[in-house]
């Protein structure tokens, strides 16, 4: 009867030791198939001249000068579409135009379609369409189909689900596949928000929404 109670107990402590050394390897393979983000996965910008005009501090003034701000998946990269304008007559569009022997401003977009996965700012449809200018294209991050970002918009008066990126570099956050967030563009004013954790970031913009006036 001893015998018996003794070989149960060893039997025991030998499942719980392969128990754990069975939770301990797994645990190991996880770690290595996981790919930890950093700043440095995402590609520096080049730095635009006349387009940057506003020096952010942070993203508290870039929440506050955002209509609407989303985490969002971009589904699908639309074709090109070209804009004209007409400037009325005595403007400095107008005499901008008249020195270029123009009558119109063409401007070419690049329109991307975005899901809303989460609203900090703003009422939106569930889906947007991001209106992209030619013209900063060289200076906006590349925007690839399934990727999951953090824009800072604009509205746009030509539809009510149309909008426009705050700004070609401070506008944008990338989001991780391990749920990090990073800044497009990465100065003093955001570095202490790259490697932030996306529900953290997301947090710190729904507050500096709350405590901001309404412009």
């Amino acid at each position: 009867m001893i015998i018996s109670r003794k070989k149960c107990f060893f039997e025991i402590i030998g499942l719980l030791v392969l128990i754990t050394i069975s939770i301990t390897v797994f645990s190991l393979i996880i770690k290595e198939n996981i790919n930890y983000s950093s700043q440095s996965d995402y590609p520096m910008l080049k730095q635009p001249l006349a387009l940057d005009v506003v020096d952010f501090t942070g993203t508290d003034m870039l929440t506050y000068m955002s209509d609407v701000i989303v985490e969002g998946k971009i589904n699908e990269i639309l074709p090109s579409e070209e804009n004209n304008y007409n400037p009325q007559e005595s403007t400095p569009e107008s005499q901008i135009l008249e020195k270029l022997g123009q009558d119109t401003f063409k401007n070419s977009f690049n329109p991307v379609k975005i899901q809303v996965i989460s609203t900090l700012k703003g009422e939106e449809p569930k889906e947007i369409i991001l209106y992209r200018s030619v013209f900063s294209a060289e200076y906006e991050p590349e925007l690839k189909k399934g990727e999951t970002m953090i824009f800072f918009l604009n509205n746009n008066k030509k539809s009510d689900n149309v909008f426009s990126i705050i700004h070609p570099h401070a506008g944008y956050f990338y989001v991780s596949e391990d749920n990090k967030v990073y800044p497009a563009e990465l100065t003093s004013a955001f570095e202490k928000d790259s490697g932030k954790g996306l529900n953290d970031f997301k947090q710190n913009i729904i507050s500096y929404v709350k405590s901001q006036p309404v412009k």
